[in-house]
């Protein structure tokens, strides 16, 4: 297998347990290199977590054509919260070796019922059904899908809005010292200390002062332990975070620059 990183650490971990030999290729390059790692499967989301990277629908279809042998794996988690993303819709008739991921626990919120779906040919789900678990999802989740889907299109965020406000709040965030802010075209994005603090420090900071919690970013391959990711909230957190990254990196450089 290829995986395209940073990104969820959930695919090597899976690689790992049915033992592929694992090739990794950095997300930017994706569908920009002239010649892809050979492999059985390539791995990547779209939109990208954590850096909002969006490949476009030809460069998926481009992927999976001119590597015929591969099935191109998209991880549509965040699909339905960023604008950039076009439907896929038609691309798993046109291309047999694409297969996509969606989840309904991102998209609407609900993460304690982790529920997604697959689609893919009729061989590879028939497949997917032999590996599963007898009892992949309970009877609470099964009802809340079903309405989901009954309901699909009232219940979406809106996500032009999201993403307005996540552009808002990164914009607010560049006011802070010794922080440097990534652009995404989705409502989440990466942030680094530039300090020698990390972000497992300014994570426990922020859960004892303020109540706030952030994604450390250190476990994605690629990254380094200053980096965290940040998913726009309501404006009154937003301000909060804001605050409390202030109060952290102030007081940390100061503690810097008196030391040394």
């Amino acid at each position: 297998s290829t995986i395209a990183y940073p990104s969820f650490a959930e695919y090597e971990d899976a690689c790992r347990v049915y033992q592929h030999a694992l090739t990794f290729i950095a997300v930017e390059e994706v569908g920009h290199t002239q010649q892809m790692p050979d492999g059985d499967a390539l791995w990547l989301a779209v939109p990208n977590n954590p850096t909002g990277t969006v490949q476009s629908r030809d460069t998926l279809d481009r992927l999976c054509r001119e590597n015929p042998h591969t099935e191109v794996i998209v991880d549509t988690a965040y699909g339905e919260l960023c604008p950039q993303c076009e439907p896929l819709t038609g691309l798993h008739e046109k291309q047999s070796n694409f297969i996509s991921v969606h989840s309904l626990t991102k998209t609407f919120g609900i993460p304690g019922l982790r529920l997604g779906y697959v689609i893919a040919r009729r061989d590879t789900i028939d497949a997917l059904r032999a590996l599963s678990v007898p009892w992949a999802v309970n009877a609470l989740a099964q009802e809340a899908g079903s309405y989901v889907m009954q309901h699909y299109r009232d219940l979406l965020p809106d996500s032009n809005a999201l993403c307005r406000e996540a552009a808002l709040f990164r914009e607010q965030l560049r006011t802070v010292p010794h922080l440097t802010v990534y652009d995404s075209p989705c409502h989440f994005f990466l942030a680094r200390l530039e300090t020698k603090h990390t972000a497992a420090e300014l994570k426990t900071f922020l859960i004892n002062r303020y109540g706030l919690l952030i994604r450390d970013a250190a476990n994605f391959r690629g990254l380094s332990p200053q980096h965290f990711r940040l998913s726009v909230q309501e404006p009154a957190l937003n301000e909060a975070l804001t605050d409390g990254l202030k109060e952290f990196t102030i007081h940390h450089s100061s503690l810097i620059t008196h030391h040394s």
